[in-house]
């Protein structure tokens, strides 16, 4: 990393906290994260994963934007609706920090086309369907890469961060149910804008300070968070012997 005044400016109020120095911005320019979904969580993930400098941020969707998404969907425009996610997300990042490189994947992940998360260093689930977190919870295994699972529904949101063979799992915590088409989506049971922005940033956080290793991460526990009475819960979790991906 050249470091010039305008670097300096840039990152300066993060520079000045007691537990972030250069080295620290110079590492995380050498690091990476895939965010899987640019919707609600993807968002404010994006923003503040892009703002701080990780050096490779990659935006894995096929969706395109509907105007029901700008309630809560914060990185697009009422001009940008009708255009792909991933497209318009690169473009408002870019514009954001050109130091970060931004990469994007035109496709739902799938078991086919899983090694596209090998090229990263910490994976975001900011999908909004059962089925695609568990696959991706035992892609992520698997693979052996961390994950950040999170999820909001009405005015509550969860969060927990995943260490493959190590901490809890999501099939730890959510044996998989027979029904999952059963379960109510945000389009029919709603969502409250603003406990998407906290989950999401808090996914960014914790992939700041695992890639940094600062702090204490949210692995073996499920942060629980209902915004309309400001309930905040940690369950405290344990691995499963019997789980199916261990």
């Amino acid at each position: 990393m050249e470091w010039n005044d305008s670097l300096l400016e840039r990152y300066s109020r993060q520079l000045v906290l007691p537990f972030w120095d250069i080295a620290d911005q110079e590492t995380l320019a050498t690091k990476s994260v895939a965010i899987v979904g640019l919707g609600a969580l993807g968002n404010p993930a994006a923003l503040y994963l892009t703002a701080c400098g990780v050096g490779k941020l990659g935006l894995i969707d096929q969706d395109t934007i509907a105007l029901s998404n700008l309630q809560r969907q914060i990185l697009y425009s009422t001009a940008s609706c009708g255009k792909s996610k991933i497209n318009t997300a690169k473009q408002r990042l870019n514009e954001l920090n050109e130091h970060t490189q931004i990469e994007t994947v035109n496709q739902f992940i799938t078991q086919e086309n899983k090694d596209i998360l090998q090229e990263y260093d910490f994976i975001l689930d900011c999908t909004d369907k059962a089925e695609t977190k568990f696959l991706l919870n035992d892609i992520c295994v698997a693979l052996n890469k961390p994950l950040s699972h999170a999820g909001v529904l009405q005015a509550h949101g969860q969060v927990m961060t995943i260490i493959p063979k190590k901490t809890a799992c999501y099939r730890c915590v959510f044996p998989e149910t027979t029904n999952l088409a059963s379960l109510p989506t945000c389009s029919q049971a709603g969502v409250f804008s603003p406990i998407a922005g906290i989950i999401g940033t808090i996914q960014a956080t914790e992939a700041l300070k695992y890639l940094l290793t600062k702090g204490d991460l949210l692995t073996n526990r499920l942060l629980s968070i209902d915004i309309l009475s400001f309930q905040i819960h940690k369950l405290a979790l344990q691995k499963q012997e019997n789980c199916i991906c261990s």
